[in-house]
Parts: C-alpha cells; structure tokens; sequence
C-alpha cells in the first residue's frame, strides 16, 4: 500500500511530478471526505432510528398511563359509591320510637334547677 503523498513532499518535488502529485492529493482527500460523509450518514441513519424507538416507548408509556388512569377513576367511584350507601341507612325503622322515651327528655329539661 502506498503511503499517502503530503503538500510538504508534494511541493519538494520537481515540476514535472509536482503536478501529478498535486492531482493525487485532491483524490486522496476526495475519498477520505467520502469516508467522513459516510459515516455521518450513518450515524444519522442510527440517530433517527433510536429517536424513533424513544417515541414509540413515549407513546406505549402514555397509553399505559391513561389506561391505569382510567381504572383508578373506575376503582374511585366505586369507592365513592359504597362509601355513600354506607353513609345512609339501609332500612328506615318501621315503628318510631317508644312515646315514653321521648317524655323522659322532655320531663328532664322542663324541671326546675
């Protein structure tokens, strides 16, 4: 394998090497920028590739967020619901209470202290 030819050997040579030197090294400089284009491209290409992979766990991970959302609004109103059948009476009572019951508070607060 040659090694490349450098503009300081380039410009110490004679005249008539000097110029095909001189057309070499824009060959040479040619496929190295080749190489560089390359290989940004290729790092685009994966670039965009993990970007792509990052948004579709971002759009799977919402999705599991809504549906959990939805199942503790679900398991909230239940909560609420048997939270206010708790809160009321399940029977009202059919007889009231004893007429005597109701005179013993009475007689207590209407005599004298």
């Amino acid at each position: 394998m040659a090694m490349p030819i450098t503009k300081n050997q380039a410009s110490s040579s004679n005249a008539g090497e000097n110029d095909t030197i001189q057309r070499l090294l824009p060959a040479e400089g040619s496929d190295e920028q080749s190489c560089l284009n390359t290989e940004v491209v290729r790092q685009q290409e994966e670039a965009e590739e993990q970007q792509s992979v990052v948004e579709e766990r971002r759009v799977e991970a919402l999705k599991m967020v809504e549906q959990w959302e939805k199942e503790l609004r679900q398991q909230l109103a239940v909560m609420r619901a048997a939270a206010n059948r708790a809160d009321r009476p399940t029977h009202l009572p059919l007889i009231p209470p004893p007429f005597g019951d109701n005179l013993l508070v009475m007689k207590s607060s209407a005599l004298p202290s």
